[in-house]
């Protein structure tokens, strides 16, 4: 037997989607046109009106920056930062490889900061000057 529509969280879903939106500083115009819908979808996916189809909501959630899951009530972890969510976007698209010095780099950095501040001062501007001289066209200028 199939399970009814629940009007409350479906409403608990739009505003979510709401909140999201306008944290984000999106209109539902812009949101619209990313998931290529008519803007007044928006209105009623955030109004309640409408409940979304799984697709959408995935759709919506990429659109949003978020886990499909923060849209239906799992929290999961702390809301990810852009620029953390960047490094998780890119990180994602590594090969095996290029993860594995990633992940290299990340536990050299947490390690250098527990050395003497002086150290890791030192190695946070070899580290800077070195990201200075990285051309994302050509890779290091120095050939690194």
């Amino acid at each position: 037997m199939p399970r009814k529509r629940d009007p409350a969280r479906i409403a608990l879903i739009g505003a979510r989607v709401r909140a999201l939106r306008q944290a984000r500083g999106l209109t539902q115009e812009a949101v619209a046109e990313s998931l290529g819908v008519q803007p007044t979808a928006v209105t009623r996916f955030e109004t309640g009106a409408v409940g979304l189809s799984l697709t959408t909501l995935c759709d919506l959630a990429d659109v949003l920056g978020v886990p499909a899951g923060l849209l239906v009530g799992d929290e999961g972890p702390a809301e990810v930062a852009g620029d953390e969510r960047l490094l998780l976007r890119d990180y994602r698209a590594l090969d095996p490889a290029h993860r594995a010095t990633v992940l290299a780099v990340l536990r050299w950095a947490r390690a250098d900061q527990a050395a003497p501040p002086a150290a890791a001062e030192a190695h946070a501007m070899v580290v800077h000057e070195t990201a200075q001289d990285y051309r994302p066209d050509k890779g290091p200028a120095d050939g690194i």
